[in-house]
């Protein structure tokens, strides 16, 4: 994202946040991988006990094959997940929203400040407990799509409302310091 920032930012505008999508897009990936793994490592043993060592015998080699093709296609999983991870981002600047998807073909929306009328987020009963969710941004003639998966979600929201906000008071938008990153996540009206 840093080129096309380089490129897209205008003259008088920064970064403010920038959010990534959470870890827990790995879990299919990991999951198909782990059974794979335990069937190449187990599968043997289970067709001995449950048939005998003629069957055993039989269904080694057809098992160890399927093994093999469903550690693959979890690594492959993994591959494209990790490339949709570092691919994905959702930046806040100080006049934008900026969504990019896509790592060689990119996917570029964008909604400006003035014109966004919320961020919805929706989270899981999962999401909530490992601090992912789904970001919403709704602004009349921007089709940002939702974007699943975003960790920290309501600072995300935060930083949007806090520059919005800014924005219509007419004051210069300094950085954002991590305790003023905690007050709006808490919810507290520090200064």
């Amino acid at each position: 994202m840093a080129r096309y920032l380089d490129m897209m930012l205008m003259p008088d505008e920064h970064v403010i946040y920038v959010a990534r999508l959470h870890s827990s897009i790995y879990r299919d990936g990991l999951f198909t991988l782990l059974i794979g793994a335990l069937l190449g490592s187990f599968g043997d043993r289970a067709a001995l006990s449950l048939s005998g060592e003629e069957v055993a015998d039989i269904v080694h080699l057809p098992l160890m094959f399927i093994a093999l093709m469903i550690v693959a296609i979890g690594a492959l999983e993994l591959f494209f997940t990790f490339l949709r991870q570092i691919s994905t981002e959702l930046v806040v600047t100080n006049h934008r929203i900026i969504v990019k998807y896509g790592f060689y073909g990119a996917q570029i929306y964008e909604a400006l400040l003035g014109k966004v009328t919320s961020v919805d987020i929706e989270q899981t009963m999962l999401g909530r407990l490992e601090g992912y969710g789904t970001v919403i941004v709704m602004a009349p003639a921007s089709k940002i799509p939702p974007v699943d998966h975003v960790a920290h979600p309501f600072r995300f929201h935060s930083y949007v409302m806090h520059t919005v906000q800014q924005a219509a008071g007419g004051e210069k938008h300094p950085a954002i310091t991590e305790e003023k990153t905690r007050l709006l996540e808490s919810g507290s009206k520090g200064n």
